[in-house]
């Protein structure tokens, strides 16, 4: 009498088992990363126009004396800050924002954008 055996072993179950869940955590992880990234380019897209607001508001401005500079924070980025410096009135002034973006561990990286402008 001829024995067939149908259906999979306990061994390959759980090989196949482990490698759905190799498989998820990878999943997981790359999930975790698309989230970081994307908060990540929010608060850039977020500085280029906040650093875009700024040039075109000290365009509109009267400066009296220079050297110029001022400094703001911003509460729209975390840790965000910006600086506008006008050495003088025929040269060109330099409007720089910095912010912190988070990273995998738990401090942050500090980021900037400056862009030159002519008054």
């Amino acid at each position: 009498m001829v024995r067939r055996n149908s259906g999979f072993t306990l061994l390959e179950v759980l090989v196949a088992m482990l490698v759905l869940a190799i498989a998820l955590l990878g999943l997981a992880k790359l999930q975790a990363f698309g989230m970081r990234n994307t908060g990540n380019a929010y608060f850039k897209t977020q500085a280029t126009v906040l650093l875009n607001q700024a040039v075109e508001q000290s365009r509109t401005r009267r400066i009296a004396e220079f050297p110029y500079a001022e400094e703001h924070a911003v509460g729209e980025l975390p840790g965000g800050h910006l600086t506008i410096e006008c050495e003088a009135s025929n040269k060109p002034c330099k409007a720089t924002i910095r912010w912190q973006e988070s990273e995998s561990g738990a401090a942050g990286v500090s980021r900037s954008i400056a862009l030159s402008y002519r008054r």
